[in-house]
């Protein structure tokens, strides 16, 4: 289907659902053949739709699409959000396609998760931890603060705030957490509507990004390291480098002399004439007009 033309303006349609787009948010990766770079195909609403239409087109009479193509599809989708989504429904399903779902039933579907995820909960007393519960379970406040890290993710940060205030994760994430706050993760991603796709973010990720300091530099071990002065070496050292430094100091003052030896030379007295004449340059001697 891919972008078309409509009066003053251009517009795409989601080459599965048919749904008209104001842009291209998703694409179909075409597997390179001869190990070049991933090609992108047509237009999708979200990534359901376009994992829906691979497993179609694998899985249909023709198989235009073979079970390593498929496989391809789910990796790099995967990499581009971290995680591999679920079908979208079929189309057929749709209700301009005869079925009763409307665009919005279609995207409640599509973002519909009802597995657990992993995330990290920071308690008001106690070691940080690892929880494993559905998104659903969740009933508090989210807050998003700043974040370090991927460009392809976003910190969300679940917290009570009509409890206390929860030191430790207002010090990580440099703003005031309330109660038992529980860290997870979730993706940036286009779609035709808006969503927030959680995934798994463990307790390892979370110290590596935040309580684990980073080295930039490997410090540098020398492959061999001198032993130190004794008492009797660093004498010996100690006296030859006082003697190099009074060789020196001599060598540098031999020609110098004392001040009250040296003559200041005397400029001799000005006289009259030369003094008229420094007038007459300065303007001084010019006489009344």
């Amino acid at each position: 289907m891919g972008k078309r033309k409509l009066h003053t303006g251009n517009h795409y349609t989601c080459d599965w659902t048919g749904f008209p787009l104001l842009s291209a948010f998703c694409y179909m990766p075409v597997y390179p053949a001869n190990g070049g770079k991933v090609k992108k195909s047509g237009a999708y609403c979200n990534w359901e739709s376009v994992v829906a239409h691979a497993v179609h087109l694998c899985n249909d009479d023709e198989q235009a699409f073979t079970s390593d193509t498929l496989a391809f599809v789910r990796e790099h989708i995967k990499q581009q959000i971290g995680v591999v989504p679920e079908p979208a429904p079929h189309y057929t399903e749709l209700e301009h396609m005869g079925g009763r779902l409307t665009m919005r039933d279609f995207h409640t579907r599509c973002t519909y998760e009802p597995g657990s995820i992993t995330y990290v909960t920071i308690p008001m007393d106690g070691d940080i931890e690892e929880g494993n519960d559905p998104p659903s379970s969740w009933g508090a406040d989210c807050h998003n603060p700043f974040r370090k890290g991927k460009a392809n993710t976003n910190l969300h940060v679940w917290h009570n705030a009509c409890d206390k205030v929860n030191i430790t994760a207002s010090k990580i994430f440099k703003c005031n957490l309330h109660g038992d706050v529980r860290v997870v993760c979730s993706t940036k991603e286009q779609s035709f509507m808006p969503r927030t796709r959680v995934v798994s973010y463990t307790k390892e990720e979370f110290q590596a990004e935040f309580v684990t300091k980073k080295v930039n530099k490997k410090r540098k071990t020398p492959e061999k390291m001198e032993a130190p002065f004794d008492e009797e070496e660093y004498g010996k050292e100690k006296v030859e480098m006082q003697k190099q430094l009074h060789d020196y100091e001599a060598g540098v003052s031999s020609t110098s002399e004392l001040p009250s030896n040296v003559k200041a030379m005397k400029m001799p007295p000005a006289s009259g004439k030369d003094l008229a004449r420094v007038a007459m340059e300065s303007g001084m001697g010019m006489g009344k007009s």
